[in-house]
């Protein structure tokens, strides 16, 4: 029986992964892989699986020959290509993460991204979003403004129109009381 370097238990059960980085032999359990999940892993997966504690202490490496998915696809296909969505409870996302580092290692060997360089790498392409999004916003604002301008400035013609001839009706209504008082006085 093997003493599991996550556990330091001495279970004896066949979901076993060797880190290929430290040499160490991890219970399956202890790492969120259950029983179905490493049947599903093939024996290259298993042969490169590094542990993630091992895999966060890996120097980076140059990642130059990485590929990076346009900010928009191209097609309805391309949409999905790179999305992977997860469901269960707590635990099982600990699995999937796993099983995702898992395959993901199978795929790549050097020239992996770190987590730090995704994340400065995410925030660009957020802040690019960002100030495209504030652009086309305030272009809208501003067509919005020249059409709320024009149309007040129109209604405010009309006051100025309608407020001389309130002027003039007023005038001719004050003349014609003076008229009718003179005449009335004459009779």
């Amino acid at each position: 029986m093997l003493q599991y370097a996550a556990c330091h238990s001495t279970i004896d059960d066949y979901v076993i992964l060797e880190c290929c980085t430290c040499l160490r032999f991890y219970h399956g359990q202890c790492v969120g892989v259950s029983p179905t999940e490493f049947e599903k892993l093939s024996s290259d997966t298993k042969m490169s699986w590094i542990f993630p504690e091992c895999r966060s202490k890996k120097p980076c490496s140059d990642n130059s020959n990485t590929p990076v998915r346009p900010s928009t696809p191209t097609s309805s296909a391309h949409t999905d290509a790179n999305v992977t969505s997860r469901r269960g409870t707590q635990g099982t996302s600990k699995q999937a993460a796993i099983i995702g580092s898992v395959a993901a290692q199978s795929d790549c060997s050097d020239s992996c991204v770190s987590r730090v360089e995704l994340r400065t790498f995410m925030q660009e392409e957020l802040r690019g979003f960002i100030k495209e999004c504030i652009r086309e916003i305030k272009e809208d604002l501003n067509s919005e403004l020249k059409a709320f301008r024009n149309e007040f400035g129109s209604i405010k013609d009309s006051i100025n129109f309608i407020s001389v001839s309130f002027d003039k009706l007023n005038t001719e209504i004050t003349t014609c009381k003076s008229n009718i008082e003179t005449i009335l006085k004459e009779k």
